[in-house]
């Protein structure tokens, strides 16, 4: 059974900055239900790229993304979904300047929150 997880940035674990370096949420399987992430860019778009992998099993612009969302510059993500994003193997996450690219944000993406099922 899955226990319920709050992932609150920043703590003294991870950093609220998120790039081009996957940073790995749980090493099980899991499900996101909500997620609270920002780009302060201006004007450069941004993606999270999810990852149904370890952190130290994903090479960014070779590892296909489970799931990618796009975040205007100057805006927030934040919004729970009505169907969970599943994860088989665990959960890890990157920000990149494309879909299913490796190039880091400009400006790095700032994680408020993120709620998952581990």
């Amino acid at each position: 059974m899955r226990s319920y997880r709050k992932t609150t940035y920043p703590s003294s674990s991870q950093s609220s900055s998120l790039v081009n370096a996957p940073i790995q949420l749980t090493a099980n399987p899991g499900d996101i239900l909500y997620l609270n992430i920002e780009n302060p860019h201006a004007s450069d778009k941004a993606y999270v790229q999810f990852f149904d992998a370890l952190a130290v099993d994903v090479v960014l612009g070779t590892t296909k993304p489970r799931r990618s969302i796009v975040i205007p510059g100057g805006s927030v993500w934040d919004g729970q979904f009505t169907v969970p994003m599943a994860f088989d193997t665990a959960i890890t996450i990157a920000a990149t300047t494309t879909r299913e690219g490796s190039t880091t944000p400009s400006t790095a993406l700032i994680v408020g929150c993120i709620d998952y099922l581990s």
